[in-house]
């Protein structure tokens, strides 16, 4: 088992790559999903987490170039998930989906769902989009 350090000297951070795959948002979800039970984050903090990482893990297989990155950092009072991918080009926006639609809701989830959320042209010339949850000191 992987003892994290204390949030409360910086923020504590993790990343994993995933391949450009459609099973990737599974396998992020699962990775996570262990890396905030280490944490001892659970319940709707947890699944919320999970649900926002999922849909922006889609995004990146989708919409977005090369291996989607997720990093974790958290905050004593915020966790921080980003996604990264290779294409600054595209910068997602919410948008409204046919309500027969099968897609085109996840940003909606994001920006309902999320503290805060934003994208940020990374050093590589590729984009991170991420949000932020509050979460209980400790």
């Amino acid at each position: 088992m992987t003892t994290w350090p204390d949030s409360s000297e910086g923020p504590v951070t993790r990343r994993f790559a995933l391949p450009a795959a459609a099973h990737s948002p599974r396998q992020a979800r699962h990775r996570l999903a262990g890396l905030l039970d280490q944490l001892g984050m659970n319940g709707e903090l947890a699944d919320v987490a999970l649900l926002l990482t999922n849909e922006l893990v889609t995004n990146a297989v989708l919409h977005g170039s090369g291996e989607p990155v997720v990093e974790i950092r958290v905050y004593d009072r915020r966790l921080w998930i980003g996604v990264e991918d290779a294409d600054s080009a595209s910068t997602p926006q919410p948008r409204r989906a046919g309500s027969d639609a099968l897609s085109g809701r996840g940003l909606l989830l994001v920006d309902a769902l999320a503290q805060s959320w934003g994208t940020t042209v990374t050093a590589s010339n590729g984009k991170t989009v991420w949000f932020t949850l509050a979460r209980a000191p400790g």
